[in-house]
């Protein structure tokens, strides 16, 4: 039997091993510890430096409510684009404003900067209903209006004569209407021509497509901004399990037609087409712009929130919905209508212009509801319900002879009027102090 005796020289240098391989172990712990507090400290300073820019962005909105009350001595300009910066506190805090006049309305936008962090938010600026249309009825009918049996209007009417009750519920007064509230198409239209332009020149797509487009899967969609399809185009989902998402921004161009279909949900995307744009089924369209220079059907149980604009028919049927506070908007050409029918909604405002035809007009029918502003230049079909303010230059009623078309049948209830309804600035050209307001 034998005995293996370890040095002493080296017991001392396992010893000193084994302690600098334990200080590298204790320095990796100290420096990791360090890394993650120094991260987190970072991260917790970028996220108050973003909620700071919030705030401010948010205090930017508030202070240009506050010009659009008068006060201050920064004025709002409503014709033509605005930009200036402000420090709004005394530590700190620099605003960047900008305006523009964009489809009716004011579009404002307000940068927040605090340090390295910037936080943009965007908001319409409008008329608040009250101040120009307190009104739930305003007609300019030569004929008189005549408020049929078993209709319903709580609120006033602005007409030139003493509407005929035959049997209706009315609770308001008669205001004697001096002159038809005409509307300044020219923001509208120029929405109109830009969707036009941008049909009309596919050289300056980021992609150009020659066949018929199917989309029923994200990995289908081309990841360029803005697609042009010399054909129609199809967006369908194909279940509920596994819907057709696209998010935004997008714009979609055809010179044929556009169908969203089955379970797709669209948010933030640019729909243009030279034919028929269809949103059926179970389809989801938000934070949406849509041009057709034919016609636009929301139907089926779709859903839709957004601006809207057709150069003829926008029809919206069955359960569809229509939702926030979006524009509905038609030129009427050459005989254009928008009809909202079976138990379709809409929130926002609906608005019809352009001269009455042979079949145009804005038709509200029996079990319909349009929950804000219902405008016609032409005529107006009131059967269904509006919670709002209803305007229309001639009263129409389709199942009724000419002589006698200027009844109405339907609801009209001016205090339940969604609160955050904005009318658009194209019906005045110099609001007053305190008649305007910011809606997110």
């Amino acid at each position: 039997m034998s005995l293996y005796i370890i040095n002493p020289r080296n017991q001392r240098g396992i010893a000193l091993l084994s302690a600098i391989l334990l200080g590298f172990i204790i320095f990796g712990f100290v420096t990791a510890w360090l890394t993650i507090l120094y991260t987190r400290n970072k991260m917790a300073f970028f996220e108050q430096q973003r909620m700071q820019a919030q705030y401010i962005a948010e205090s930017g909105l508030a202070k240009m409510q506050w010009y659009l009350s008068g006060k201050g001595e920064q004025k709002i300009n409503f014709a033509e684009p605005q930009t200036w910066e402000e420090d709004l506190f005394t530590k700190g805090g620099k605003c960047k404003f900008s305006t523009a006049f964009e489809y009716g309305y004011l579009k404002a936008t307000c940068r927040g900067t605090s340090n390295k962090a910037t936080t943009e938010i965007s908001a319409d600026i409008g008329i608040e209903p009250d101040s120009l249309f307190p009104e739930a009825l305003v007609m300019a009918e030569p004929r008189g209006a005549i408020l049929g049996s078993g209709a319903s209007i709580i609120g006033d009417i602005r007409s030139p004569s003493l509407p005929t009750n035959q049997g209706a519920i009315w609770q308001g007064k008669h205001v004697s209407l001096a002159a038809f509230p005409i509307l300044n198409t020219s923001s509208f239209e120029q929405a109109v021509l830009y969707f036009t332009e941008m049909l009309q020149n596919p050289h300056k797509a980021d992609q150009e497509l020659f066949s018929a487009q199917v989309f029923d899967q994200e990995s289908d969609i081309p990841a360029k901004g803005k697609i042009y399809v010399n054909d129609n185009i199809v967006f369908i989902g194909r279940s509920e399990e596994s819907p057709l998402k696209i998010s935004g921004p997008k714009i979609f161009l055809s010179t044929g037609d556009i169908q969203i279909s089955g379970w797709a949900n669209l948010e933030g995307c640019t729909i243009a087409a030279m034919g028929k744009v269809s949103i059926l089924d179970e389809a989801k369209v938000t934070g949406a712009e849509i041009f057709s220079m034919r016609e636009i059907i929301i139907a089926d149980n779709a859903k839709v929130e957004g601006k809207v604009f057709s150069q003829c028919d926008i029809i919206i049927t069955d359960q569809a919905k229509v939702s926030g506070n979006s524009l509905i908007y038609s030129s009427g050409n050459p005989s254009g209508k928008v009809f909202v029918g079976n138990t379709a909604a809409v929130s926002g405002c609906v608005i019809l212009t352009g001269s009455s035809g042979i079949e145009g007009g804005l038709f509200i029918m029996d079990h319909a509801t349009i929950r804000g502003l219902a405008y016609s230049g032409n005529r107006i079909s009131i059967q269904g319900s509006i919670f709002g303010v209803a305007i229309g230059a001639k009263l129409y009623n389709p199942n009724m002879d000419s002589l006698s078309n200027n009844y109405i049948y339907g609801n009209i209830k001016r205090p339940d009027m969604t609160a955050d309804l904005l009318l658009p600035i194209s019906f005045e050209t110099n609001p007053q102090p305190g008649w305007m307001k910011i809606v997110k």
